[in-house]
This record gives structure tokens, C-alpha cells and sequence, in this order.
């Protein structure tokens, strides 16, 4: 009992709000993240190239990699992105860089983990 009402209290002084641009969430503390960010820091809108992970055309052949890295040896085999350096995606990146928001890079990460885990595995 006194465990709900001091998370309440908690939640009255401090209301949970979105990491990436501070709305308020749903009081369920269950997200760190608001929709409309969480699918900007998730959902990458372009095609990419399987190898080097440029942005590339609907149509561009990637056979052998895309027009920008078919002449190139890598290291690696295949690149992920995570989504374009733009946007959202660009701010919550530079505020981890120059700020201390370590709390905030633990959140992407885990955000990053769960939403990108089946390209991670193949």
C-alpha cells in the first residue's frame, strides 16, 4: 500500500515523459519513449544497400553491393543501419554525444535491442 502511493506521489512530482522530446507518457512507467518518437527512432523509412547500409533506390541492383560501395572491400559482410542521421534520430544522438545522458543511451539501446533483435540474429 505505501509502496503504490509513494510511486504515485513519484509520479505526480516527476511525471514520466518522452526521453526524446519531453511529452508526457502514460502514467504506467512501462515506456520511455513516446509513440511518434519511438517510431522515429525505430522504423527506417529508406531502402538500403544489404552491404554497406547507404540509402539507396527502390529499384537500385544490389547484387554486388550498391553504385557506392560495388568497387570497395570490407572487413564485414553486411552493415545494419538503424535508421537515418536525421530528425529525431540525429538529436537524441548528439544529446547522448555532448550531454551527459547516460540514461538516456541505456534507453535507445534497450529501444534498438528489442525492435532491431530479429536482424540481429540472421
Amino acid at each position: 500500500m505505501w509502496r503504490a502511493f509513494l510511486r504515485s506521489l513519484g509520479e505526480l512530482l516527476y511525471p514520466p515523459v518522452c526521453l526524446a522530446c519531453e511529452t508526457l507518457l502514460p502514467p504506467d512507467g512501462r515506456m520511455d519513449f513516446c509513440a511518434t518518437c519511438h517510431t522515429a527512432l525505430t522504423h527506417d523509412p529508406y531502402s538500403t544497400c544489404p552491404r554497406c547500409s547507404s540509402t539507396i533506390g527502390p529499384y537500385t541492383d544490389v547484387s554486388h553491393g550498391c553504385p557506392a560501395c560495388r568497387n570497395d572491400t570490407f572487413a564485414f559482410d553486411a552493415a545494419i543501419r538503424l535508421g537515418p542521421y536525421q530528425g529525431v534520430l540525429r538529436e537524441t544522438i548528439l544529446r547522448i554525444k555532448f550531454g551527459s545522458a547516460e540514461s538516456l543511451a541505456d534507453s535507445l539501446g534497450r529501444l534498438w535491442a528489442e525492435a532491431m533483435e530479429h536482424r540481429f540474429r540472421e
